[in-house]
């Protein structure tokens, strides 16, 4: 074989240029192999996204996770909606409050939430959170 492309005129060039195309082409391949078979970032539940939140922390402790995993528990269970919708009203009411000058931790809000919750059980979830806000913004809480 090597006599038949010495033979051809830029034989050996051209046998050159296809073998360093194939090398690449292997490189890339394999890098993309790599880039699909490396395990994705684990998906953060709402517990730690809260308590990396309220920490400022990428890896919050597990006594603040575990705090808000109680919180979401149970007022995902009284007002019968997800983690993530009560994750959001947390965030909300804690933007809210910010907007009038305080400063509150999410853990705060969310046992605020939690005591407005019980304690108002004529009220929906939205009216129970609400009251919690302007009682807080107010002082009266």
């Amino acid at each position: 074989m090597a006599i038949i492309i010495s033979v051809i005129p830029g034989g050996e060039e051209k046998l050159k240029e296809t073998n360093e195309g194939l090398k690449q082409t292997s490189q890339e391949l394999e890098q993309r192999i790599g880039e699909q078979t490396r395990p994705a970032e684990e998906e953060k539940t709402w517990e730690q996204k809260l308590a990396q939140l309220d920490t400022n922390n990428p890896e919050p402790d597990g006594v603040t996770v575990a705090f808000f995993h109680r919180e979401l528990v149970k007022l995902s269970a009284m007002c019968e909606q997800d983690n993530e919708w009560v994750s959001d009203r947390i965030v909300q009411g804690q933007n809210s409050l910010k907007k009038r000058g305080f400063e509150v931790t999410l853990k705060e809000i969310a046992q605020g939430f939690d005591d407005a919750v019980v304690e108002l059980p004529d009220k929906t979830c939205e009216e129970a959170f609400a009251t919690y806000l302007t009682g807080k913004a107010t002082g009266q809480l």
